[in-house]
This record gives C-alpha cells, structure tokens and sequence, in this order.
C-alpha cells in the first residue's frame, strides 16, 4: 500500500468511527494545491453552454454514480452478523430457512447500494502531473477518457482559494480509495445498535470514496454531497476557484475559438496542450493581462 492509499484508509476510519474533526484536518493537510477536471465537448461547440455555464459562472455539476465502475457506491453489508451480534441469531436449524435468510441479507444489501446511490451526488476532480516544476494536466489516459480522446479541455482550479478550513468546497472534497473490495458498513451499523451511537450517516460518502484499483491512474478526488442534502433539481455548486483552462491536443478550431472568445469572461489564463518528446506539455494562448 503506497503511501497516498495509506493516509486515506487512515482518514476513512476515522470518519468511521465519526471522529469527524480529526478526520478533516488530517485530509485538509493532504489537499493538493490544484485539481483538475477534464471535459467533453458535443460534436457542435455551440451546444455546449454547459461547460461555457460553467466556466463562466464559476459552478460545477454533481452527477449521481458514473457508470464507468459497477461497483460505484456498493455497500456491504453482512447482515447474518449484524443479527447474530445484535439480536443473538444462531439460525434457524432448518437449511432451507436459513438459506432464504441468506438471499434475503444479499438482496438488503443491495438495497443499500441503491440507497446510498440514490443519496449521493458528486463532481469527479484529478490530481496533475508535474512537468518542468509545474502541475499540469498531462495524463493522456484521462485526456482519452474523460475529454473524448483530446478533443475537449480541462479546467485547473485552485484549491488554495478555499483557505477557511471549513470551507465546503475543502470540507466536501475527498480523496478516492482504490481497491476491489467495497466499503463494509457492517461495523457501522452494529455500532450503531449496540453501542448508541448518533447514527450511520456517512456510510453513503465512504462508499463512493472506493473505486476498483483498474481506476488507480486517476489519481481522483471527488466533492461529496451525501445524506440526500443536495436537491436532483439544484445540482449545481458554486466552485469559484478556475485559475487555467487547458485545450486538448485535438480539439477542434471551433471548440478551440468557443474557449478563446470567452477567455475575458472566464478570467483565467488559456493553455494549448502540445505533444513532446517527453509527453504533454502546456502552450499559453491567452494570459491574465493579454
């Protein structure tokens, strides 16, 4: 286990355990300075308003889980040991019972995964790649990937503008977990019924922090609204931190003059990514004073 995985595990047991301060200062330590979002484009830039909304209001977009990862928000949850530690369950002697109880423990399981999907909204951000002594974002997989093969952009934000500790764009931001076995909320909710504690909310978020380790290249963090607190109508959240915007190495000249026209607007300097012979590096096409 790297080190990035180990102080994660560390920040979601915490959070487990609901020693919610503790956990946030040590992920606020952990924060990189910039974050990235690669974006498409539709096949007509004019159709885009919503990546020109939100680069020009300074909002982002919570989806509910992505489709890219089956397991996205699954949640296990074993109740067979929930009952035998809660309420004394040593079955029921009859396998034919105890197998139905069995089916019935998978099927509340999934439930939960529903339900923890259902309550989650979120906004998928990357960690860049330093290149000459700068953070960009030079990761080819995820320009494939997430901004249709380089024909979209990324946005860069500045995460050091959120300074108050507190502040919900930090509070909100947490680190992805790579492994193939899902959140066990099991502990959680024994905890809950023997030992009173104040609830179970947060096992909806330590779910969509893990991600399958196939997805470790992405070095992703997410901004998490959990426990339903996010209206399916209102999805949007103000994330006023853009401080560069980076076009694609095969973005189209309409896509390319979109970003351009809009670049006052926008407020923050205009990068081209070009090909290397060490890999990606950036192009300024409009800076602050331009």
């Amino acid at each position: 286990m790297g080190e990035m995985q180990m102080w994660i595990k560390e920040f979601m047991t915490l959070l487990e355990s609901q020693r919610y301060e503790d956990a946030f200062l040590l992920k606020n330590s952990h924060i990189p300075p910039k974050l990235f979002r690669y974006r498409r484009f539709p096949a007509n830039a004019m159709d885009s308003v919503n990546v020109i909304n939100e680069l020009l209001q300074k909002y982002v977009y919570l989806a509910t889980a992505e489709i890219d990862d089956s397991s996205e928000g699954f949640v296990k949850i074993d109740v067979l040991r929930f009952l035998k530690e809660v309420y004394g369950y040593k079955g029921f002697g009859d396998d034919s019972l105890d197998k139905y109880l069995y089916h019935l423990c998978c099927d509340v399981t999934d439930g939960r995964k529903i339900m923890a999907r259902s309550s989650v909204r979120f906004c998928s951000f990357c960690e860049g790649e330093e290149v000459d002594g700068t953070l960009i974002p030079a990761n080819n997989l995820l320009w494939g990937t997430y901004a249709a093969e380089g024909t979209g952009i990324c946005i860069e934000y500045d995460m050091t503008k959120f300074v108050e500790h507190d502040a919900l764009q930090r509070r909100f931001m947490y680190p992805i977990y790579y492994s193939d076995f899902p959140f066990d909320a099991t502990d959680m909710f024994i905890s809950y019924a023997t030992r009173n504690k104040r609830s179970v909310v947060g096992y909806d978020i330590l779910a969509h922090m893990i991600k399958r380790n196939v997805w470790e290249h992405q070095n992703e963090w997410r901004l998490i609204y959990g426990n339903g607190i996010i209206s399916p109508a209102t999805p949007c959240v103000l994330f006023d931190a853009i401080s560069a915007v980076y076009i694609g190495i095969n973005t189209t000249a309409e896509v390319r003059n979109v970003i351009l026209r809009n670049a006052d607007s926008i407020g923050a300097p205009i990068f081209e990514m070009k090909e290397s012979l060490n890999g990606l590096k950036r192009s300024l096409l409009v800076g602050l004073n331009s």
